[in-house]
């Protein structure tokens, strides 16, 4: 059977969102429940961007907290001085109500992607603001869904607090199964504790919730490290491939290209990969790569001497350990 959908704006008509979707129409009850699943997972992000545009016109003087958590949106990703701007916007947010959980959450994930990115050193006791705010955004947001998994995320990036962060995460899908970005966290932060072949369904199902996710970058990274630390090295290589199709400039994923290439004995490709990773990331080296990853793989030490070793083997220099 075949189902198109189309979402329109009621007061301008405009079109916002269409998909076509495809089932077997063997129970109309279960398919049923599949369609209205995946649909309510798709619109999500499709309003998400129609309410951005529509805070981004509106006059600076009649923003209100929820205007400027959407301003902030499109920032945190683009470099360190649009992510500081996004932190500054969800201050405004904050300040106006201290009980947005969602904005905490996301203020929270801003430092956890200063880190991601090798904006700043993995030490930088900066971040320690990042973990704050998860705290709050946690206690504050029990019943925010959003809030949970940002901060769940953040806690153990930030952190290492590993076990808190995928309880945060697994407490904001009991509220919302149809989270495909709630999914996907899921999928790192059981990678991060070794439990990988649920971190593999778990993407899997974001996957098939939102095929049309415009982060697809952001979510075969993730799988890719939980097929890493699975010893998978060739699944990983392949996941960071597609990683660097979507996003070619994106460092978590150069630093996993070069690990599997190093790995897997690809001396010309790793060269390749490494002049664009210290291109995009200039201070990146064994050092940097330690101290990312000893806090995040310490349930899985034998994952982090491969990553090392793979990084090694590809040419990425030694340097001292950053300052704390």
């Amino acid at each position: 059977m075949r189902i198109v959908v189309q979402l329109t704006d009621a007061a301008t008509g405009a079109h916002i969102w269409s998909h076509r979707f495809e089932d077997e129409a063997d129970n109309v009850f279960a398919m049923n429940d599949r369609l209205m699943t995946q649909a309510a997972a798709m619109i999500a992000p499709a309003l998400r961007s129609v309410e951005i545009e529509r805070a981004q016109r509106k006059p600076t003087s009649s923003l209100t907290a929820f205007d400027l958590y959407l301003q902030a949106l499109p920032l945190f990703r683009k470099s360190l001085a649009d992510n500081r701007q996004a932190l500054r916007l969800l201050d405004k947010a904050v300040s106006i109500d201290p009980s947005y959980s969602t904005a905490l959450g996301f203020a929270a994930r801003c430092y956890q992607f200063q880190k991601l990115m090798g904006w700043v050193s993995p030490k930088d006791p900066m971040l320690k603001e990042g973990v704050r705010l998860a705290h709050v955004a946690a206690d504050l947001g029990k019943n925010d869904s959003e809030a949970l998994w940002m901060a769940g995320l953040a806690m153990a990036q930030l952190a290492g607090e590993i076990d808190y962060g995928q309880a945060l995460v697994d407490r904001s899908l009991s509220l919302n199964p149809n989270s495909a970005n709630a999914w996907s966290s899921s999928c790192l932060t059981r990678s991060y504790v070794g439990d990988v072949d649920q971190a593999i369904e778990h993407f899997h199902r974001s996957r098939r919730l939102n095929p049309l996710d415009q982060t697809h970058h952001f979510h075969w990274n993730m799988v890719g490290h939980a097929y890493f630390i699975a010893g998978r090295y060739e699944e990983a290589h392949a996941a960071a491939d597609k990683t660097l199709r979507a996003n070619p400039l994106y460092p978590q994923g150069l630093r996993l290209k070069v690990a599997t290439c190093g790995l897997l004995g690809r001396v010309e490709e790793a060269r390749t990969y490494l002049q664009q990773l210290l291109a995009t990331h200039p201070d990146c080296n064994l050092a940097w790569i330690r101290d990312f990853w000893e806090p995040l793989m310490q349930r899985t030490p034998g994952a982090l001497a491969k990553y090392v070793e793979g990084c090694r083997l590809a040419g990425l220099p030694e340097a001292s350990r950053t300052p704390v």
